[in-house]
């Protein structure tokens, strides 16, 4: 199996878990995705849509929509007027805190199904993984 293979099969079944084992106010599998990564000090728009990988408008009507569910506000930046930045309401911050929850849950079913000789090796690779998709995905085409 390829590269490509095995990313698209692990996207996959990320993907069916999240959806079958989270719940948060029936969100979509896009909102949750949202706000597991907004920071408790906010994040500008355009990194937001960046680490989602969608464009900016697309970007702007997931927060709208998460901004008329009352998860989240925007703000203009303190620094530059011209930046918007996304921050979590109380009700957001309530939500990712439940969010990382049933994460947690999800990894340890995960950490049920490794045996203990590859545990370790397990998380250096997927850690290792992460590492390189980050990097790949900060580059441009």
């Amino acid at each position: 199996m390829s590269y490509g293979e095995l990313l698209n099969s692990l996207f996959i079944n990320l993907q069916s878990m999240i959806k079958k084992n989270v719940n948060i106010n029936g969100a979509s599998l896009q909102r949750v995705t949202a706000l597991s990564i907004i920071p408790t000090d906010g994040i500008e728009m355009s990194s937001l849509a960046s680490r989602l990988g969608i464009d900016n408008s697309t970007a702007t009507r997931l927060v709208i929509g998460m901004e008329n569910v009352g998860w989240v506000n925007r703000q203009t930046s303190k620094i530059d007027k011209r930046i918007i930045e996304v921050c979590l309401t109380s009700e957001g911050s309530r939500l990712q805190f439940e969010l990382d929850k049933q994460l947690n849950l999800i990894g340890e079913k995960v950490d049920f199904q490794i045996g203990p000789l590859e545990k370790q090796k397990t998380i250096d690779g997927m850690a290792h993984l992460s590492w390189v998709l980050l990097k790949l995905s900060m580059h441009k085409k």
